[in-house]
């Protein structure tokens, strides 16, 4: 359960310091250690974020988003339904 977690969430772009408090492992190092092979496109996808960011090209959108809802079709506390809250 514990991996299934991790991989899902890593996956869905939750931030490694987050998975790692919320498996409670000591250090995000071993999260990482453990856990990295899921993503075998971070790195690339980083530099490419980065990249656009640096050159100008942040008008398009981020190959994964992570602000947006996992869930799209439940309803937000804030009673919207997916929808970022200050878009």
């Amino acid at each position: 359960m514990r991996h299934s977690y991790a991989t899902a969430a890593l996956a869905a772009g939750i931030p490694a310091k987050v998975v790692s408090e919320r498996l409670g492992h000591a250090t995000i190092a071993i999260t990482m250690d453990t856990y990295s092979h899921v993503l075998p496109g971070l790195d690339a996808e980083a530099a490419g974020t980065v990249a656009r960011l640096i050159l100008g090209d942040g008008d398009q959108e981020p190959a994964r988003p992570v602000d947006k809802a996992l869930t799209p079709d439940r309803p937000t506390r804030a009673g919207e339904r997916g929808e970022a809250r200050n878009a």
